[in-house]
């Protein structure tokens, strides 16, 4: 069974990606995985959850916490089940040299304030207020200080070749990089590594790797003084023309209209 990576573009002014879902009885989510840890909250209804083949049921007014590369599957049980999710970053917790950290609910002293804490995000989706900023800093609070659980580091040959893959992208995104380049360095043809990133992450090679340039570059573009030509060679572009012309596929304008002021 092939187990989709999802790619998440995360708020570039919040490290927390927040929905309310509503869906209908037998509703599937396929299985899937991402970087990013998921929370998600039952405000209604219930759903059967399916985290790296180990099932539970979750019901009305539960919470329950996904690791990040978890791969998991949503079944809903009943109709009108409503639900919020938060995809949180894991950047903020690499801040801390946390090489393999996981987190347990079942480790919180006070999960209600977590709960509270969610209800108030979801509610809150369209606000960008310090007030939001700081609601999602004590949810990072709260998972690292109550709910963490170390691990040692897994090797690199553990990690299945996808995940190597997606984390040589992050690391080196703003090199030199394509397929010529990732084919070689992980000793396959161009084309199973073409065709194999596209089977396990459901988008192109070259689009993530632009997913991930434009990411970095659009923080920048909104939360710098840095030139436009700066930005674009700083993340990995060629030139401005490149970057002009990337930038406009997938936000359909050009970066000089994003700027402040």
């Amino acid at each position: 069974m092939q187990h989709l990576y999802e790619v998440v573009e995360t708020s570039f002014k919040y490290p927390i990606k927040i929905w309310n879902h509503q869906f209908n009885r037998s509703k599937v989510m396929k299985p899937h995985w991402h970087d990013e840890i998921e929370l998600i909250y039952c405000n209604q209804g219930s759903f059967e959850l399916s985290v790296n083949g180990e099932k539970k049921f979750v019901n009305t007014k539960q919470l329950v916490l996904i690791n990040s590369n978890s791969i998991h599957r949503l079944r809903f049980l009943e109709d009108q089940t409503k639900i919020i999710t938060l995809l949180l970053s894991t950047e903020l917790f690499d801040e801390f040299k946390l090489v393999q950290c996981e987190f347990d609910l079942s480790l919180i002293k006070d999960q209600e304030q977590l709960e509270q804490l969610i209800i108030y995000l979801g509610d809150h989706l369209d606000q960008e207020t310090l007030v939001i900023h700081n609601r999602m800093m004590q949810i990072y609070e709260l998972l690292l200080e109550e709910c963490s659980v170390y691990k040692l580091a897994i090797t690199k040959k553990k990690l299945p070749i996808i995940k190597q893959i997606v984390t040589y992208i992050k690391q080196h995104y703003d090199d030199e990089l394509n397929l010529t380049i990732l084919a070689n360095h992980f000793h396959f043809s161009e084309v199973y590594l073409s065709r194999m990133f596209k089977e396990k992450t459901g988008i192109t090679l070259l689009s993530y790797i632009n997913k991930i340039r434009l990411n970095h570059a659009y923080n920048d573009l909104m939360n710098t003084s840095l030139t436009i030509n700066e930005i674009a060679l700083n993340h990995g572009f060629k030139n401005v023309k490149a970057f002009n012309k990337i930038f406009k596929e997938y936000y359909h304008d050009i970066p000089s209209k994003y700027r402040k002021g």
